[in-house]
């Protein structure tokens, strides 16, 4: 099991996340209501859920998707460069006259 801890807690308006993280293991992510008093005792149960899911998994497996391959860039025979004219400038209206 392991022996260190990293807690981290995010709170806003009665609404909070806390984050579990031990080294070699995945962080555990938890949403959860209340304030910081409220978030403070549900800690225990938090880090033994954490430490019962990492002693079973400690690391998700990793991906087996292959992400698809680049793009080949196609280059056009022939490259006409078109100016723009400038685009008019409207006029701002006068607040104060």
């Amino acid at each position: 099991m392991p022996k260190e801890f990293k807690v981290v807690i995010v709170l806003k308006d009665g609404h909070g996340m806390v984050g579990i993280q031990s080294p070699e293991c995945d962080p555990i992510l938890t949403p959860i209501e209340g304030d910081i008093v409220a978030i403070a005792a549900e800690l225990p149960g938090l880090i033994a859920k954490a430490e019962t899911q990492w002693s079973q998994a400690p690391k998700m497996p990793a991906s087996s998707i292959k992400p698809p391959p680049a793009p080949t860039p196609v280059v056009s025979a022939s490259k006409s460069v078109t100016k723009k004219e400038p685009a008019a400038t409207e006029a701002q209206p006068t607040w104060f006259g």
